[in-house]
């Protein structure tokens, strides 16, 4: 199909180049050449949990809401669609484009599976940016189940880098008008089975929480490049995940890898107020841009890696208590108030260190301005 063309709604399209291909079908970059967009384009030789999936993905693109929580899901810009010059595949729907591009890194493919194999192979684990990204995979998912929707298939390949952006993809083992109340529901078994908890290998139902589990393994996988339970075979494995005793992330260094945690020094300011904070977005949107341009670009901005602390508060620590209230064997135990808070807290903590780093940087600025 690369290097052909097609048309819907009355728009062109190119077929530009595959980017995978599996039992489903196939998936390709295709180029609107009106606007000279960028989408991609899913070729399905089986519609029915295609079907699912579209419905699903045309009702969380539609929902009239102002929740930022929408753009960790990826969006849908057609219903299902025919092309009888491919009579080969059962039906097309076209999604946003995924570039995979993240931090100036392009990852191929657009994936946080793809993430993992780079940081493996730099020998580096960020604790900032995977704080980042993990707040951007929980805010996609509880977007999903705020709206009756839960995933059942978490796990990094499921999660795809666009313009930055963290989304979550894949809806075809999902289930949508939910209802969470009661006990977890009685489905055929389904999901990747690194990622899927105790009960549901005996039969014992899926639910909203079935997806925090394996949200909390995709969290492991991200620090330590390991993931908690490998078994070499299913039944090993179920042992492994029944046993629910993966190692502490804490000591790993990222499976034995360098935790880039350390660098910037100076103490943190735990005493500003909200107009401090508003004050140092708005130079950090607006003034740092418009001084570099005054001085030609030659502002020296701060380089090296961001701390891992707030005062007494650690990101990994954080980051181990809400793996721990994740992986918890009891459904019903699982995901509780206490973890919701551990997330929040290691919001506000990632988000005060950055704000940190503005004003490092603007304090930097405005002495080479000699601001004072």
């Amino acid at each position: 199909m690369a290097g052909k063309s097609f048309t819907y709604n009355t728009d062109k399209y190119n077929i530009l180049n595959k980017i995978s291909s599996g039992s489903y079908g196939e998936v390709y970059i295709i180029q609107n050449l009106t606007n000279t967009v960028n989408y991609t384009l899913k070729a399905v030789t089986n519609m029915s949990s295609d079907a699912k999936e579209i419905n699903i993905l045309n009702k969380l693109s539609n929902i009239p809401s102002e929740d930022q929580r929408r753009h960790n899901v990826i969006k849908i810009f057609s219903d299902a669609f025919s092309l009888p010059q491919y009579k080969d595949y059962f039906g097309f729907f076209i999604l946003e484009y995924a570039d995979g591009i993240l931090d100036g890194t392009r990852y191929t493919p657009p994936d946080l599976y793809a993430y993992i194999n780079v940081c493996k192979k730099k020998n580096m684990v960020d604790l900032h940016k995977i704080s980042n990204i993990f707040l951007q995979m929980y805010d996609g998912l509880c977007f999903c189940h705020d709206n009756s929707v839960i995933h059942l298939d978490i796990k990094p390949d499921n999660f795809v880098i666009a313009g930055g952006v963290i989304k979550l993809v894949d809806f075809g083992l999902s289930e949508y008008d939910w209802d969470e109340s009661g006990a977890p529901k009685k489905l055929t078994e389904r999901g990747s089975a690194p990622y899927m908890p105790p009960e549901t290998f005996v039969g014992g139902g899926f639910g909203e929480k079935t997806d925090f589990w394996a949200l909390g393994v995709t969290l492991y996988h991200l620090v330590t490049l390991n993931k908690p339970f490998n078994g070499t075979n299913l039944v090993q494995l179920y042992h492994d995940i029944e046993a629910n005793n993966p190692q502490s992330i804490i000591g790993q260094g990222g499976g034995g890898r360098t935790l880039k945690v350390s660098g910037i020094e100076n103490k943190l300011d735990k005493t500003m107020d909200t107009a401090m904070v508003n004050q140092l977005i708005t130079l950090q949107q607006m003034g740092l841009k418009e001084l570099k341009n005054i001085t030609g670009g030659k502002v020296n901005m701060l380089g090296g890696t961001l701390p891992d602390r707030v005062g007494d508060i650690s990101i990994l620590d954080i980051i181990q208590d809400i793996i721990n209230g994740l992986l918890v064997s009891d459904y019903s135990q699982r995901y509780n108030r206490e973890n919701i808070d551990k997330i929040e807290l290691l919001r506000s903590t990632i988000n005060r260190i950055d704000l940190a780093v503005v004003k490092a940087e603007i304090e930097a600025v405005r002495e080479e301005l000699g601001l004072g």
